[in-house]
């Protein structure tokens, strides 16, 4: 069984799911994100977890 990390954008330790430049998504979270459409209030928190990826990737 894979080990548990935290997910960036919910915060709960799972062991399945992707890594993104070093930063782990759980599948559940993978999915949230792909499906929510652009006016969802929740697209802006996705939006800010995934600039974290991107900055933590470029300092």
């Amino acid at each position: 069984m894979a080990a548990e990390e935290s997910c960036i954008v919910c915060g709960v330790s799972k062991s399945r799911g992707l890594h993104i430049c070093g930063k782990f998504v759980c599948e559940e979270c993978e999915r949230e994100i792909v499906g929510t459409d652009v006016s969802d209030p929740r697209y802006a928190h996705y939006i800010e977890c995934m600039k974290e990826i991107w900055l933590a990737a470029i300092s």
